[in-house]
């Protein structure tokens, strides 16, 4: 069964694996598939204070916490009609709310 919330938690050293084309990346567009995740799934991302928004197009960026030495990402799945056709280089302007991006920063 699909889950509809998912926390990923990776140690913070490798927090800039995130990017396109990066390992972790690779694990979250893994995490969006419909075998893994509901359509309208969370997800929950957990990095170092000061990181940038992650630019996916795999996740939505909803909205952000910054808390103590920790940026909370809440993330929600964006739909994806052929995974194969995802470049995973392309970064979308508008994937990172006004409020998200400047959350913290």
């Amino acid at each position: 069964m699909p889950y509809t919330l998912i926390f990923f938690d990776p140690p913070y050293k490798h927090a800039d694996e995130i990017d396109p084309g990066k390992p972790l990346a690779a694990s979250l567009k893994r995490l969006a598939r419909d075998t893994i995740s509901t359509p309208d799934a969370i997800l929950i991302l957990r990095t170092p204070e000061h990181t940038e928004a992650p630019q996916l197009p795999w996740w939505h960026v909803h909205d952000c916490w910054e808390l103590s030495s920790m940026m909370v990402w809440i993330m929600v799945k964006r739909p994806i009609v052929d995974e194969d056709a995802v470049d995973e280089d392309a970064v979308d302007e508008d994937a990172v709310d006004e409020d998200a991006a400047g959350a913290g920063h």
